[in-house]
């Protein structure tokens, strides 16, 4: 395995990383000062682009309904502005299938979507998104050009986050807003999970390399965008689906196409390998425990396993 030099978040110089778990094969690591997770070694930035392509399956049969905006995106658009937002400028990052740019426009912002998917970017094209095929670190955007930049779980999937925020910060306007989400570690689902991979070897339904190369909580989350003039206004948590969590082990992909097809648990565990049911089986008690915990738990505390933040350009 490479050396590492240095921490891409807080650039702490050692000692050594400490090893967290492999998933997928591949190895993920724990800054020891600022408690980041991340995958180490990194893909290259041209395997990144075989990973987000139609060739893989990323986004490739992702459709939105026009007519319906889901709650949660409704709530994120209409916190960035108290007044009207007709004309300001709002840019999306890693468009996936256009469904922000298309609502965001629909409310009125002068919308602009980019994404590495060349596949799903044509796709968006001849449906009228207005959507561009380059990342964020190549695009030519004009400094302090943008009213909002909307990173919709993004900053995890890049490879070097610190210059991901500075590249965010030169585009936006002074006062502008950055709204983001993210899975947050300092969680009680994704610990109690890592705890699981730990004990029982069952793949830490966290985190999803190559696709996540970073996994952050919400205090080094905050730190950085603090040490990039970025002003947090607040910062909210959520628990993900159950299911997602159980299909993010990676265990049962032929399950989860079988079910993607039929939508009929039944049906798909009859299809399913005896052996494959009963380790789904276990992993569906054991999760459950730790929901139901978190459930009782969020009474007494804040936290969830996913966050979205609001910060300002200083």
């Amino acid at each position: 395995m490479n050396k590492i030099n240095s921490c891409a978040i807080c650039e702490s110089t050692g000692p050594n990383f400490e090893f967290a778990t492999i998933k997928d094969g591949y190895h993920i690591l724990k800054c020891p000062f600022c408690g980041i997770y991340f995958v180490h070694p990194q893909p290259s930035e041209k395997d990144l682009e075989k990973i987000y392509s139609f060739g893989k399956g990323y986004f490739k049969h992702s459709d939105f309904n026009k007519n319906v905006i889901s709650p949660y995106l409704e709530k994120c658009l209409k916190s960035l502005t108290k007044n009207t937002c007709k004309g300001k400028k709002f840019l999306d990052v890693g468009s996936g299938n256009g469904e922000t740019v298309f609502f965001a426009e629909k409310m009125g912002y002068d919308a602009l979507g980019l994404d590495i998917n060349k596949g799903a970017v044509e796709k968006m094209q001849k449906e009228g998104i207005n959507v561009i095929n380059s990342t964020l670190e190549s695009f030519n955007g004009e400094r302090s050009s943008f009213d909002v930049v909307y990173l919709g779980n993004i900053i995890e999937h890049v490879k070097n986050p610190s210059e991901f925020l500075d590249k965010c910060n030169f585009l936006l306007k002074k006062g502008g807003k950055l709204l983001l989400a993210t899975p947050n570690t300092n969680s009680f689902v994704s610990k109690y999970q890592l705890m699981l991979t730990k004990l029982f070897g069952i793949p830490w339904g966290h985190i999803s390399p190559p696709h996540h190369l970073f996994e952050f909580s919400d205090k080094n989350l905050i730190k950085l965008l603090n040490s990039k003039k970025f002003k947090i206004e607040w910062i909210q948590f959520y628990t993900s689906s159950f299911s997602y969590s159980v299909g993010n082990t990676g265990l049962f992909k032929k399950f989860k196409r079988e079910y993607g097809e039929s939508r009929d648990f039944f049906k798909a565990w009859k299809k399913n390998k005896f052996k494959d049911n009963i380790m789904l089986g276990v992993v569906i008690t054991l999760f459950s425990l730790g929901y139901l915990f978190d459930k009782f738990l969020g009474i007494c505390y804040k936290g969830g396993n996913v966050m979205t933040a609001l910060a300002v350009k200083k």
